[in-house]
């Protein structure tokens, strides 16, 4: 509501904590205004103070009463600031006007308000020119006059008074106890009654008698409507919070609403992850790989992207430092290679990184990146992403330039299902080249509808007025910090890890120096298996050691090299290997079993082996030679074999032993 003051003593106005009166004034364009506690005076231009008056700046008070200046303790608040000839109705507009013409009347025909006479005349001849047929009274007329010179001949003390009028319930204060209370019962829950069930139940406890004791035994009716305004009492948002829950109310009362706003480049930075709807395939190999993980880091104030990394690894702190690490460093090199027309800016240090609730965000490796690299962070408060809208913006405008084919799609009716990882034809170096290509070629150079400007304009500019940027001296800890950390065993092979070994010159020193066979803390870069960090037991300190496989797990990462594995185990399964060499090994144990228990049996037979094999003394010095060649072998028949009778010699029986008599 609009109000009127002079500049005349008396008047108090709030700067800040502070209340000044107005003291003098300087010429035509000059005031001075007083401390009303200190005695300090202030001299400013007389447009100066008005402007800032009408900006909300400076709060006129009202006017002290009996010398003393009424203190607020709340600043006014200019965006509740009601007008009144938009808040009245119809009628009640007509009514003020009307009111308004009278006592204007009256002053402009020179009547004052105790001149009751000339106030009656004056009353027909407005009536008659406005042709109101039911002017009011003179005493009426005379009231309005008082109010009206009393409020400052302000025209809003002429408003009918019941326009400002606020209905307030009839129930007594122990009933409306009551309805709180089943309301609070029955309905603010999840999944609570409806407010026309909970005025069946207030009837039915009132027909029976069940009414608290503290309330009056006069009967009274409560109607749905009254539910209804105690229901109201309660701010839409909270209602929607104890029914459905804080996710659903802060969704849907969600508004954008003056917050902490970046004001200058690097001063608010905005991180966070998001899985593409794309599904791509290994350059080499040609197999799918799947879906890929895109991290970006963006300026909240210009919308410049500082950094973009893709990876098929999860949300990991890993993720974090890789992408901190290619903000932070020079990217020259990579926008040569991929044959880029603008420039990768690397504007340095940041002041707060704005996270989500990420397990990986609240984790102490994540606090230690902070401290170490002296950037605050600042999380969101949960499922309320527009507290970080640019990032989430710009994850939104990367994943609309992304090719049809190999696409993933919502289930939509009868619409016949097609497997993107069929239609996958966009290599994951294609994919990669595309996306710098729209971050540093194309995304930099559009313009903001809303802001009328580019994202490298405004970083740029903004950079020209700002101190010189921050960096970091030794990128490398980072890729310690957000390694992935394992507890391996150093023997003399070196490392293994994942069938790969890693062994060095230094390596070799440390195992001297400590044991040949030792436990030690590894970091693994998930996304370059090449070498790996060990740290050093006692001095606590990092080598870098490298896999002896240069050739194959530089530049790989974790995910190819277990899908590597999978594929070639799936090949080998193609051709049986698997079942080749378990029907060879199979074949090999029962001729070891058969071994085992004819050796067994030789044992148990060994003088009947040895006569059956004819073991003799002549047989180990080698057989006898014959003194005729062999003959020939021929065929002999029965007959030729059969002996006759007369050629039997005779035997005479004998004793080798004389016989005891």
């Amino acid at each position: 509501m609009m109000g009127i003051f002079r500049l005349e003593r008396g008047l108090v106005v709030r700067i800040g904590d502070r209340q000044f009166a107005f003291h003098r004034q300087i010429g035509d364009k000059k005031i001075q205004l007083e401390d009303v506690m200190t005695g300090e005076l202030r001299a400013m231009r007389v447009a100066e103070f008005l402007d800032r008056v009408n900006r909300g700046q400076y709060a006129v008070l009202p006017q002290p009463v009996d010398g003393v200046v009424a203190a607020l303790s709340v600043p006014q608040d200019r965006a509740g600031q009601v007008v009144l000839g938009l808040k009245l109705t119809t009628a009640q507009n007509a009514q003020w006007q009307l009111r308004c013409l009278y006592v204007r009347g009256m002053y402009k025909r020179g009547v004052t308000r105790g001149q009751r006479t000339r106030i009656a005349a004056a009353i027909q001849a407005i009536a008659q020119k406005q042709g109101d047929s039911k002017p009011p009274s003179t005493s009426t007329v005379m009231g309005w006059m008082r109010i009206f010179e009393e409020k400052n001949r302000e025209t809003s003390a002429l408003v009918p008074g019941n326009a400002m009028r606020i209905s307030r319930l009839r129930l007594p204060s122990a009933w409306l106890e009551h309805v709180q209370r089943v309301l609070n019962r029955y309905y603010f829950i999840r999944n609570g009654e409806s407010v026309a069930a909970v005025t069946r139940r207030l009837a039915i406890q009132l027909a029976r008698g069940k009414v608290p004791n503290e309330v009056d035994s006069k009967p009274v009716t409560i109607s749905e409507t009254t539910v209804r305004r105690v229901v109201a009492q309660t701010d839409p948002y909270h209602r929607d919070r104890a029914r459905y829950g804080p996710a659903y109310a802060a969704a849907k009362w969600r508004h954008a609403i003056g917050g902490i706003y970046a004001i200058r480049p690097m001063q608010r930075v905005e991180m966070d992850h998001t899985i593409l709807d794309l599904y791509v395939i290994d350059d080499t190999r040609g197999i799918p790989l799947g879906r890929p993980t895109l991290t970006i880091l963006v300026d909240g104030y210009s919308g410049y992207i500082l950094a973009l990394y893709v990876s098929f690894e999860g949300c990991s702190i890993g993720r974090i430092a890789h992408t901190i690490r290619l903000a932070l460093s020079p990217k020259d090199s990579l926008t040569q290679s991929y044959g880029l027309e603008q420039t990768w800016h690397s504007p340095g240090l940041w002041e707060t990184l704005v996270l989500d609730n990420g397990l990986e965000f609240h984790s102490q490796h994540m606090r230690t990146i902070s401290m170490e690299m002296c950037f605050d962070t600042e999380y969101c408060p949960v499922r309320k992403p527009w507290f970080k809208p640019v990032v989430e913006r710009h994850m939104l405008e990367m994943a609309r330039i992304l090719p049809i084919p190999g696409r993933s799609q919502k289930l939509l009716g009868v619409r016949d299902f097609v497997d993107p990882k069929q239609q996958a034809c966009v290599t994951f170096s294609d994919l990669c080249a595309c996306l710098t290509k729209w971050v540093v070629d194309v995304h930099p150079v559009m313009v903001n509808q809303r802001r009328l400007a580019r994202p490298l304009d405004l970083l740029l500019d903004g950079l020209q007025d700002m101190p010189p940027p921050m960096y970091v001296d030794n990128l490398q800890s980072l890729n310690i910090v957000g390694g992935v950390a394992k507890r391996l065993t150093v023997r003399h092979t070196g490392i293994e890890m994942q069938y790969l070994t890693y062994r060095s010159r230094e390596l070799a020193d440390m195992a001297k120096q400590i044991a040949p066979a030792f436990p030690v803390n590894v970091k693994v870069n998930p996304d370059d298996l090449g070498s790996i960090w060990v740290e050093h037991p006692t001095e606590k300190s990092w080598i870098n050691v490298p896999a002896t496989a240069q050739a194959y797990a530089n530049g790989l990462t974790l995910f190819q090299h277990k899908l590597i594995r999978q594929h070639a185990k799936n090949e080998l399964g193609k051709i049986q290997a698997p079942e080749t060499l378990l029907r060879a090994q199979e074949q090999l144990q029962d001729m070891w079993d058969v071994s085992v228990r004819s050796g067994k049996k030789i044992k148990r037979n060994a003088r009947e082996l040895a006569l059956l094999e004819g073991m003799r003394s002549s047989s180990l010095l080698g057989r006898e030679v014959a003194d005729e060649p062999p003959r020939a072998e021929q065929v002999v028949t029965a007959q030729e074999l059969a002996v006759p009778p007369s050629e039997v010699p005779d035997f005479e029986a004998f004793r080798l032993t004389p016989t005891l008599e």
